[in-house]
């Protein structure tokens, strides 16, 4: 028993927890939901969690959705993840990412372990890895072990923590590309004809439309805007056919760029996925869609529906943290440090950080803080619009803790020191310097400092 109870725990520190390239796994996630609370199901690969932005669903629609999208996800493993919900949940529509018609297997190692080895034992991830994995990998991903043993060298404080939330399946991304994914893709393939799929990928095709009809759920594939080839394109379109025939739903975005106004400049990371802009306007539409289309229930208020509340947040958090990361205006962040909720902010002055030509101190006063600000040197820690902590610069170290945050502080001869979980809070030694940390996704999410000698110019 005492064998079984260490290997047990030892093991789930070293599994593997990455299904979307980093460290947060859709499948945790999803086996952490209670039964029956998923009404919209999406399965897919990168190019779904991408896409799909299941927390403006929420908050927009009050539709309660997950994805159960994993990077490289091929049409056999979307299978089995249905297969997997359905043991606990019965949602009124899933919808299925038609990428994985494109290509059969995993050319990526990772990949193949990301979508198999988060699945819980039992018949359904024997049948899973048997379907997908060739022999000489199946044995090994069976037995898992073989597989995750040598993760120890790669550890971090989450394995032995758990993950963060995944968003709901949905993974935010606020960099931009400049390919021009409209240019090089629909106008070159709007009559581009219908190709075939090959056998194997047509077979889960069918797969998946009788096992939804069997469970009662609705269907609908849909290919996400990417920049596809011709070839792509036509097997795109055969796809269509075979909804068409079995009398499910198809959403092509590929080819609705110009209803959605998606704009490559702004809208995609590279050219297969969008960004966070390019989600909102496909989501968008998938909102208005699912709300003319079903009799979905409004699950907001809800107390069983906690989950999404916490995770819009937390992702609500991310989309203020990008925004916040392209400012460098130091009233903005003044306000930040009274408006924002679910931050610790560390607010340090240093040298000659006052500025006669500005109106800073009102600010200061704003913050309860004008006196102390006055009088010197020191170190504020500011939650929810209030002072909780403020401290003076000694030579001598202090150390301190705030919720999960550790910090240090010291001015001696060789300069000053301070570090917010062991990272430095500091951009300049004349000036104010700050130091945002996001409770909600627990990390630093921002520093920045502001010049006292060039009127308060941020430094990052």
């Amino acid at each position: 028993i005492i064998f079984c109870v260490v290997f047990i725990k030892t093991y789930k520190v070293l599994s593997w927890k990455d299904t979307a390239d980093y460290y947060l796994s859709s499948m945790e996630n999803f086996y952490d939901l209670r039964k029956d609370q998923v009404d919209v199901l999406f399965l897919g690969s990168s190019h779904c969690y991408c896409t799909v932005n299941n927390n403006q669903l929420w908050e927009k629609h009050g539709i309660a959705s997950f994805s159960l999208a994993i990077s490289g996800q091929d049409l056999a493993s979307s299978y089995y993840c249905i297969k997997e919900a359905l043991k606990t949940q019965h949602p009124k529509v899933i919808f299925v990412e038609g990428f994985g018609v494109t290509y059969h297997g995993y050319g990526v190692e990772s990949n193949l372990y990301r979508n198999l080895l988060s699945y819980r034992i039992s018949p359904n991830f024997y049948r899973a890895v048997n379907s997908i994995a060739d022999e000489e990998n199946s044995k090994d991903l069976l037995l898992r072990w073989p597989v995750v043993h040598t993760r120890y060298k790669e550890l971090q404080e989450k394995d032995f923590t758990g993950n963060l939330p995944l968003y709901m399946g949905y993974r935010p991304e606020f960099r931009t590309s400049t390919v021009n994914w409209m240019e090089e893709g629909r106008w070159a393939y709007e009559n581009c004809g219908v190709g075939t799929i090959e056998p194997e990928e047509e077979q889960w095709v069918h797969k998946i439309i009788e096992l939804c009809k069997e469970e009662g759920s609705d269907l609908v594939f849909f290919v996400a805007p990417y920049t596809a080839s011709v070839e792509e394109q036509k097997k795109f379109n055969a796809l269509e056919e075979i909804a068409k025939k079995e009398k499910v739903g198809f959403l092509n975005f590929f080819m609705m760029g110009d209803d959605l106004q998606l704009n490559n400049a702004a809208d995609f990371i590279d050219w297969g996925h969008t960004n966070a802009n390019g989600a909102t306007k496909v989501t968008g539409y998938l909102g208005k869609y699912l709300k003319s289309h079903y009799d979905l229930p409004d699950r907001r208020g809800d107390k069983a529906y906690s989950k999404w509340d916490e995770h819009a947040a937390i992702c609500d958090h991310d989309t203020q943290n990008n925004k916040m990361q392209q400012r460098e205006d130091v009233y903005y962040f003044l306000n930040a440090c009274k408006t924002f909720e679910d931050y610790t902010i560390f607010l340090s002055t240093l040298g000659d950080y006052k500025c006669e030509d500005s109106d800073i101190e009102e600010w200061m006063e704003n913050l309860g803080m004008k006196e102390e600000f006055d009088a010197g040197e020191g170190v504020w820690i500011i939650r929810n619009g209030k002072v909780v902590k403020s401290y003076t610069w000694k030579e001598k170290k202090q150390y301190g803790e705030v919720g999960k945050i550790d910090y240090m502080f010291v001015k001696s001869e060789d300069g000053p020191v301070l570090l917010v979980n062991q990272i430095s809070g500091l951009k300049l030694t004349n000036g104010i310097n700050l130091v945002f940390y996001d409770e909600l996704n627990e990390c630093v999410a921002d520093i920045i400092g502001f010049d006292a000698t060039q009127e308060y110019m941020g430094v990052r």
